[in-house]
């Protein structure tokens, strides 16, 4: 027994990953007895561990990607831990728990437009050490994506900007100390190494908005840019480039005024960057780094063969060319906004190829199922043309295809885009062409216009793949072995009311 009256001296740990897609502001349930105030609780971009009045919280720096907790209690501490490294520990002298019974739960959100996804929950009647959560964190992770695409002979594309012709970049903290950005309310922790609000023993909403401003070189010639920072949980950042006109960024895109439909020759990119919180004694707001890269022709190579990708300026339809990468590789079940490139409405991206492909896979996570395209090619040197795209409806056109998979199941004579994808979620696709495509392969591109996407794990293939490897590519990528202990006088958790998503997540959501 646990988390009740009369246990108090029994420890114990509750564990679990979770994917957050929550703009509400309410206290909800990820794996707690809301009645008693027991267990862990997500609330405005916060992780609580709840001990009836006593907590542990812990402002996420970001909520767009998934993260494991870990939150165990030992008769005299209660310690919070995300992604294998504790972030928060509060000691607990004499606790006792005053509840006498406890029911966890997992959600429901408070709105049908909020939702949460959550795995592998597990409760331990003792705490966890730190070595066993770094272990349980690192066996989560899946293989890297070469060590599927490389057996069966692909070539894999993986979209991240560390080898692009970067002509100039300036990062905070590095060009740039966050000590020397302190103004009134901020502070920089060293150990964290970054530039935070100064947390208060009361409750007050501040807002803190600092200036700075970089040149960059005019001599060189610079077609593209990116602004991305961690840290974005009650952190926003505007860009100008004549400090006057600011305009939003949307961390991990273009920087406004510095793009390649439009790119300013000022000079110098002015900065503004808002610290902002309804409550200084709960929610900090941190910024660990913020680097500016400037680009001319993005284009990027494959990871173990002789392609590349482009973008797709200059081609009919595409009133829009802006993509952006990610400045690392995350794990796809990170499912983390930043991996992988991004797309905007209208733009696409190409790959260039010499061989014939009969098999192209990927992770797509599309922002609206409105007009798009997947995949497009011309006939070109006796190879085939092909097209998977949607339009108005939903009403989906192929052309030479002969196998279209996705998430491990078999959707070549499905009709409508919405009975394939899910807007905002993350899906696994092996498109099979029925004849052999080669040279110009472009993504996310239709004669309509296209929605804004995020690519993941581009991989291409001259052998045409059947159920069973397209199956067991998705299994790969998402399958992970576990073990199980169930006690029923712990806990009861069902799936009544909730959907499963990929065969590998809980979504709950209010329905």
């Amino acid at each position: 027994m646990l988390g009740k009256k009369y246990y108090s001296d029994n420890d114990f740990t509750i564990e679990f990953w979770f994917h957050p897609q929550i703009s509400s502001s309410d206290r909800i349930p990820l794996v707690a007895d809301p009645v008693n105030n027991v267990g862990v609780f997500y609330e405005k971009g916060n992780l609580l561990f709840q001990l009836n009045a006593q907590k542990a919280e812990y402002t996420l720096p970001s909520t767009n990607k998934s993260f494991y907790v870990v939150a165990t209690y030992t008769t005299n501490s209660a310690l919070l831990y995300v992604d294998g490294v504790l972030v928060k520990s509060n000691s607990l002298p004499n606790f006792e728990f005053t509840n006498t019974d406890l029911n966890l739960v997992s959600g429901p959100t408070p709105t049908s437009n909020d939702s949460f996804s959550i795995n592998s929950v597990a409760i331990y009647r003792y705490a966890l050490a730190q070595p066993q959560i770094t272990y349980h964190y690192n066996q989560g992770l899946p293989l890297p994506a070469i060590q599927i695409a490389d057996p069966d002979g692909g070539e894999l594309f993986e979209f991240y900007d560390d080898d692009l012709v970067t002509l100039y970049k300036y990062v905070y903290p590095e060009s740039k100390s966050w000590s020397d950005m302190i103004v009134t309310g901020l502070e920089y922790d060293q150990s964290l190494n970054c530039l935070q609000m100064i947390q208060t023993t009361s409750q007050a909403s501040s807002t803190i908005v600092l200036e700075d401003y970089i040149s960059i070189p005019t001599t060189a010639t610079f077609d593209s840019s990116k602004i991305e920072w961690d840290g974005d949980n009650g952190i926003s950042i505007s860009a100008s480039p004549d400090g006057v006109t600011y305009t939003p960024c949307v961390n991990g895109q273009q920087i406004p005024g510095f793009t390649i439909t439009s790119f300013a020759n000022t000079g110098k990119v002015y900065l503004r960057i808002t610290f902002a919180s309804t409550d200084t004694s709960r929610f900090i707001p941190r910024l660990f780094n913020l680097s500016l890269s400037f680009y001319n022709n993005q284009i990027k190579y494959s990871y173990n063969g002789n392609g590349y990708m482009s973008t797709l300026e200059g081609y009919t339809g595409v009133s829009d060319a802006r993509i952006t990468m990610g400045k690392e590789t995350y794990s796809i079940l990170s499912r983390n906004n930043r991996n992988g490139l991004r797309t905007v409405i209208d733009s696409g991206f190409e790959l260039n190829t010499t061989d014939g492909i009969r098999t192209v896979e990927f992770f797509y996570t599309p922002t609206s199922l409105n007009d798009s395209g997947i995949i497009h090619t011309s006939a070109t040197n006796g190879y085939a043309a092909s097209n998977i795209s949607w339009h108005n409806n939903g009403g989906i056109s192929k052309t030479n295809i002969l196998g279209f998979y996705v998430n491990g199941v078999n959707k070549t004579s499905e009709t409508n885009v919405s009975t394939i994808f899910k807007a905002n979620q993350l899906h696994h696709v092996v498109v099979v062409f029925a004849a052999a495509v080669s040279e110009d392969i472009r993504f996310n591109y239709s004669l309509y216009g296209s929605s804004s996407a995020l690519y993941q794990n581009v991989t291409i293939y001259e052998d045409a793949f059947d159920s069973t490897k397209a199956i067991g590519h998705y299994n790969l990528y998402t399958q992970k072995q576990y073990q199980s202990v169930s006690d029923p006088a712990v806990i009861t958790m069902t799936e009544s009311g909730v959907d499963t998503h990929d065969y590998d997540w809980v979504v709950i959501q209010n329905s």
